[in-house]
Parts: structure tokens; sequence; C-alpha cells
């Protein structure tokens, strides 16, 4: 095989498994954003259900609404994930929110995730 013909295959391989993790990692992403938009639409009880068992179990959802009453999360206006993994029934993704809030326009977050009776739910979030 020439080297030409090598670097096209060696492209089309990075191609075919950079679609593979974002399809795969595609559901994580998506309860991250659903999550986001009910918490900025003031609808902190249906997010609260997006959260795993043993997150509620840390956290009532008083202390939930409390939590998130005062946070920029409350202006969510988008996100992009640069770093998305899943192994097993556990998930992990990493990047940036937007919000609208003047004072924390941009946080950097993690978020992990794990599955619950094969749905996938937050474990935790942690933004900075």
């Amino acid at each position: 095989m020439n080297l030409k013909k090598m670097s096209i295959t060696s492209v089309v391989l990075c191609a075919v498994i950079f679609g593979a993790v974002l399809w795969l990692t595609q559901p994580l992403t998506s309860l991250a954003d659903d999550y986001f938009v009910l918490v900025s639409q003031g609808k902190i009880d249906q997010a609260y259900q997006l959260t795993s068992n043993e997150l509620k179990s840390q956290h009532t959802l008083g202390d939930f609404q409390e939590i998130l009453t005062n946070s920029p999360l409350t202006k969510y206006k988008g996100s992009s994930w640069s770093s998305r993994t899943i192994e097993n029934d556990t998930g992990n993704i990493q990047g940036v929110i937007k919000t609208t809030d003047p004072i924390a326009p941009k946080l950097n977050a993690e978020m992990n995730f794990i599955k619950e009776n094969g749905q996938w739910k937050i474990r935790s979030l942690e933004t900075w």
C-alpha cells in the first residue's frame, strides 16, 4: 500500500471513530441539554427527576431548588461538550456551558452519568 492510500485510509478511519464516539455519547449530551433547559425554564422538579438515585439520596428536592435558584444555570443559553466517554453503565462529559448571566457567561463543566433501569441519569455536575 502506498503512502497516499495509507493516509486516506487513516483519515477515513479517524472520521469513523470520531462519528461513532459522538453517536454513542449523544444520549449523555441530550440529557444534559434537557436538564439545563428545564432549569432555565424554572422546572426544577422536572430537572430533579433526571438525576440519579445516588444524587437524590444526597440532596432533597428542596436542597436542589435552593442550590439552583441563585445559579447562573437558570440563564442557560447553550453548551459545547469537548470530551465524552462511556464505560459500561457510567458516562462523563466535559465542556462549556453558556449563559446569559453577565457575571458568569461561560462555565466550565463536568457531568457524570449512571445508567439506572436502562435509562441514563445525572450522577454529578461540577461547574467552575
